[in-house]
């Protein structure tokens, strides 16, 4: 005989899951079954339900439906929240209760439930049995009760031991989200379902941030000047001359933060003139564009003209479904505690970016996971790399994506290093860059 050890830390819990299954399918063998969520603590045993295998004892009941409708769900709320909307967003409850350590209150989740019932039930995340008998606890005080589900995505695996054997107990319904493939799972029976997408890109944001406010919600016709066929077609002709625009870049920014104000900028076979009507004009070889007014001219000439390609790249996969809400220029602050005042977002999260970051140049879901474009019209630093990664881990969360979309091919070194060991950014870049983009997500 030998005594075999199974340790589920790391991984997922799901993976965790398979191998504590694997344990109560083999009760002949000698299993130990430990984890340690916290690398802070000792790894600690995982006591399985061995009982459950038991003829006599109490069976699971079968899912009858996909969609159930709960008297009321158990969430396990840790550091990632949108497992929780998952679990809102997919089924109808009575109520929503929290499992959840004093470090992560759920409070920000009022917003999500509507007219259910909220509560929160803080528990010892590394104490499995605590959270058991605290589940089971409340349960009881629960009489009208019946039918409950258990939302396992989020939390620690000790918090998922201890909700999945207070679920077994109660013939509870457990379910987990995949969200790779968009999945959910039911963990009675390992029946798959299409998870609900979230549709709005605002819903991320919501439940990323405490208080925040959109100054600029940033919907194409927003800007009426976007759907002129003309400034499309020098969108798409800068695309086709971005080593000529290149050119002027450094001029232009002198002129960003002053709308209106006249320049005449030359260089090569490039020319472009903002005169002292507001009329506008970009000669780009023998080709002359012309505008009667457009005073942030100097922006658009400066980068503005890459996010609005990108967009428009973009667009055909917003109408044919396989993206949702696009948006572009979002303008996002923080609302002050203190005082009510929106205020730019660096001041709240400086301990968190340490960069400012006013606008957000592209964004949009697949319905599972938010998508943050960074549009760089020249040359990529490393800061830009760096401030991405931080931007989409704080309102995308894990499952969040960001996506660098690069005039030209970055060939510092660094860069290219800082991206290679981003989690969560990609580079796209130069001239297949429209159809990477469309492949992406076709």
């Amino acid at each position: 005989e030998k005594q075999v050890t199974v340790y589920l830390s790391p991984g997922t819990p799901l993976m965790a899951f398979t191998w504590a299954f694997a344990s109560l399918v083999n009760p002949s063998l000698k299993i130990k079954v430990i984890a340690s969520s916290d690398f802070r603590e000792p790894p600690e045993p995982i006591h399985l339900p061995y009982g459950l295998l038991d003829s006599s004892g109490i069976k699971q009941k079968t899912v009858k439906s996909l969609n159930p409708t709960f008297d009321a769900v158990f969430h396990l709320f840790g550091e990632q929240r949108i497992p929780s909307v998952l679990g809102i967003n997919q089924f109808k409850s009575k109520m929503h209760i929290f499992i959840n350590s004093k470090k992560y209150p759920a409070t920000i989740m009022k917003k999500f439930i509507g007219s259910a019932q909220y509560k929160e039930l803080p528990v010892n995340p590394f104490d499995p049995k605590n959270i058991e008998l605290e589940i089971l606890k409340t349960i009881s005080e629960l009489p009208t009760a019946k039918h409950i589900g258990f939302n396992l995505t989020g939390g620690t695996k000790l918090m998922f031991a201890g909700a999945l054997a207070a679920s077994n107990k109660t013939n509870g319904v457990p379910f987990y989200f995949e969200t790779n493939n968009n999945n959910l799972i039911y963990l009675t029976d390992f029946t798959f379902a299409q998870a609900k997408p979230i549709d709005n890109v605002e819903t991320f944001f919501r439940v990323n941030t405490n208080n925040f406010s959109l100054s600029n919600k940033g919907f194409w016709n927003d800007d009426p000047g976007r759907n002129s066929p003309e400034r499309t077609d020098l969108t798409n002709k800068l695309w086709r001359n971005r080593n000529k625009i290149v050119k002027l870049y450094t001029k232009l920014r002198l002129y960003n933060d002053n709308p209106g104000k006249i320049f005449d900028i030359e260089k090569g076979k490039i020319h472009a003139i903002l005169h002292q009507n507001g009329k506008a004009e970009i000669l780009i070889g023998d080709e002359k564009s012309a505008f009667p007014n457009w005073p942030d001219f100097a922006e658009y000439l400066s980068g503005g003209w890459l996010e609005e390609y990108t967009y428009l790249t973009l667009e055909p996969l917003l109408k044919s479904g396989l993206i949702k809400d696009l948006r572009i220029g979002m303008e996002i602050s923080i609302k002050d505690n203190n005082d009510n005042k929106n205020i730019d977002w660096k001041d709240q999260l400086r301990n968190i970016h340490g960069e400012l970051y006013q606008e957000i140049d592209i964004v949009f879901t697949n319905g599972k996971s938010l998508y943050i474009i960074e549009c760089k019209a020249g040359n990529v630093r490393t800061a830009d790399v760096m401030k991405l990664q931080n931007i989409v881990s704080h309102f995308g969360g894990v499952e969040g994506k960001g996506l660098l979309i690069s005039a030209f091919k970055p060939y510092n070194n660094v860069v290219r290093r800082k991206i290679n060991e981003a989690r969560n950014v990609n580079l796209i870049f130069g001239q297949d860059f429209p159809k990477i983009l469309k492949n992406m997500f076709s």
